[in-house]
């Protein structure tokens, strides 16, 4: 995004009265910014290295959240018993339902609506029932991709060609980039890598601050965007 009226750069080549190429990111529509496009793309680069997290802590990170899922498996343990409570309690209202049109002691219409409603409310507790099942090691399994991948940011981006390069972008920044003052920032905190940012300096934390739920690791960023930060 152009810092100076906030439309869309682009890219092009001009040449030189040598004939030699020279590429630039720059504005239109009447604004003259432009900025050298190797000096962007090298500066972006260095900018994934900046954000992207210390490899020697990877193993440090997954053991905080394998820790931190064991707390939480407790208590989903204790979920699971209530909605089987449940799923119990409703199997019984069916079945009384059912003796109650057998005795003809209902209609056909109350019967019917009745059992439909039942059977929704036994679907959606399958549903929640499967959720706390699969919760946890869908976190895992999905942490140490993403544990992976914000280790290797820049060597990640390297082997991506141009299509993927366009998906890896707006994957992760979701709103526009902004580079000036030879820095790359992300014009607001909306991005996946601000929050993995601040989950894994809350992991890091974890050694001496006990975090009871994953739920409660912290997913807000500061309104001004991904500043290059320190490796935790």
């Amino acid at each position: 995004m152009c810092p100076d009226c906030g439309g869309n750069l682009t890219g092009s080549a001009s040449r030189s009265k040598t004939g030699s190429r020279f590429f630039y990111y720059h504005c239109r529509l009447g604004c003259k910014h432009r900025v050298s496009a190797p000096l962007v793309n090298q500066c972006f680069e260095e900018w994934l290295d900046e954000i992207s997290i210390n490899p020697q802590y990877v193993e440090t990170y997954l053991k905080s959240v394998e820790r931190i899922i064991g707390i939480d498996k407790t208590s989903r343990r204790g979920g699971i018993i209530k909605i089987n409570s449940h799923i119990e309690q409703v199997k019984a209202s069916l079945l009384k339902t059912d003796m109650l049109l057998v005795e003809g002691k209902i209609e056909m219409v109350s019967y019917q609506r009745l059992k439909d409603t039942y059977k929704e409310e036994l679907a959606l507790l399958e549903v929640q029932k499967s959720d706390f099942e699969i919760t946890n090691t869908d976190t895992l399994s999905q942490m140490e991709v993403a544990f992976e991948v914000m280790a290797n940011l820049r060597k990640l981006w390297q082997d991506l060609d141009l299509e993927d390069k366009g998906m890896f972008l707006s994957s992760i920044f979701p709103k526009k980039l902004l580079f000036e003052k030879n820095k790359c920032r992300t014009i607001d905190g909306s991005s996946a890598i601000s929050d993995f940012l601040l989950i894994t300096n809350e992991l890091q934390a974890d050694k001496t601050k006990k975090v009871a739920n994953f739920d409660d690791l912290s997913c807000s960023v500061a309104s001004t965007g991904i500043e290059p930060v320190s490796k935790v």
